[in-house]
């Protein structure tokens, strides 16, 4: 009777743990019929110890991150290109589950989770890119950051690891880009937008609102990057304001 019940209680405690390390995507009608969700989020899973449930986007759906077109989701991160459509992740913070939901966006834009989604071809015939092809916004774009203030912060928080301009040319890491150089990819907004989830940032960066303390048993491994949302925003202006480096040709980047 007592071996009964203990194991009663161990099929729903992990049961109750495997829900609580569990999110839900509501994907475009296409990502599911052609069968690249399905082969996406257990691959994800396996690497991570995190579930996602599989519904249809439409409108008002409940889930965690949305992905679809961008008409469809609304903003986002451009994670993928199937044929001419852009798709986007559109996290929804309010679910609770946004450090899964960050864990599930950071690795779809790492290597393996690039490497995943090329490799999905049915046929012999790959169906996804994971390099979609951004428009590069005009630099008049109005950003709601100031641009003085943020390039104050970038040389401060930024300059430890990236040669943010002529004041610090000769104190970057070499292994890093510089801000001449991340400013001429197409996709530079989101690469700043998003760079606390890009690696190796995650172990150092903390934003405030935002990404979630430290683990007590890992702290971070050099001293933390700390920001505000208002002082990213003013980074970013600073950034739009740069003159993208010219690398003789098309840059090719991941």
């Amino acid at each position: 009777m007592i071996r009964a019940a203990i194991a009663i209680f161990v099929l729903f405690a992990g049961h109750a743990l495997g829900q609580d390390r569990q999110i839900t995507a509501a994907s475009s009608p296409e990502l599911l019929e052609s069968g690249f969700a399905k082969y996406l989020f257990p691959r994800f899973s396996l690497k991570k110890g995190i579930r996602i449930e599989s519904v249809r986007l439409h409108a008002g759906v409940d889930a965690d991150i949305l992905i679809g077109p961008e008409y469809a989701v609304g903003e986002g991160v451009p994670v993928f290109q199937g044929g001419d459509t852009v798709y986007i992740a559109h996290s929804a913070p309010s679910s609770g589950k946004t450090e899964f939901v960050d864990a599930f966006l950071e690795w779809l834009l790492s290597d393996i989770g690039k490497r995943t989604i090329d490799s999905f071809a049915p046929d012999g015939e790959q169906l996804y890119s994971s390099s979609p092809k951004v428009e590069v916004q005009a630099a008049t774009k109005v950003f709601s950051g100031d641009a003085e203030i943020g390039a104050k912060h970038a040389l401060e928080l930024c300059g430890r690891c990236h040669v943010v301009g002529e004041v610090n040319r000769m104190k970057g890491l070499g292994s890093t880009p510089s801000f001449g150089a991340l400013r001429a990819m197409s996709d530079w907004e989101n690469r700043f937008f998003m760079f606390y989830l890009l690696n190796p940032h995650p172990a150092f960066t903390q934003i405030e609102d935002v990404t979630e303390p430290f683990d007590a048993y890992r702290p971070s491994p050099i001293a933390p990057l700390e920001l505000t949302v208002e002082i990213l925003d003013s980074i970013i202006s600073y950034v739009n304001e740069i003159q993208p480096a010219d690398l003789g040709g098309e840059i090719q980047f991941q």
